[in-house]
């Protein structure tokens, strides 16, 4: 966060309207939309990298006990491997949906912070973390 102190010239003598405030509030919401879906990416890639792990596992083991509810149910290595490429395609999905996600809440967050210091200048911060 920028604990910066506006100096005289950096200070806007705009009122803040109501579309102003419901702006400033759909940005709020769309930025914590945005780090919910980096920490859903961040889960998938790692779910990605278990499956790609055990997909190997599979390929090199004789007799794969699957866990299914609260039971291992030992499985032909075939089945175990159709499992694995079902739930990899499936991780896959959902993190392009994620993406495509990310990327249309990117760019209404562009288009506001646009709007917003256009009309506030430098008496409003709208920058979001880099590291998230």
């Amino acid at each position: 966060m920028d604990n910066r102190v506006l100096n005289k010239e950096d200070e806007s003598s705009e009122k803040i309207l109501r579309e102003d405030q419901e702006k400033i509030n759909k940005f709020a919401r769309l930025n914590n939309r945005l780090g919910d879906i980096k920490d859903e990416l961040a889960a998938l890639r790692k779910s990605k990298d278990n499956l790609d792990d055990a997909n190997t596992e599979v390929a090199l083991a004789e007799g794969v006990k699957l866990l299914i509810g609260e039971v291992f149910v030992e499985v032909p290595n075939d089945e175990a491997e159709s499992f694995l490429e079902r739930a990899i395609a499936e991780n896959a999905a959902s993190v392009a949906a994620l993406e495509q996600n990310k990327t249309v809440i990117v760019a209404a967050m562009n288009d506001l912070k646009v709007q917003l210091y256009a009309k506030f200048g430098r008496s409003i911060n709208l920058e979001t973390d880099p590291d998230e």
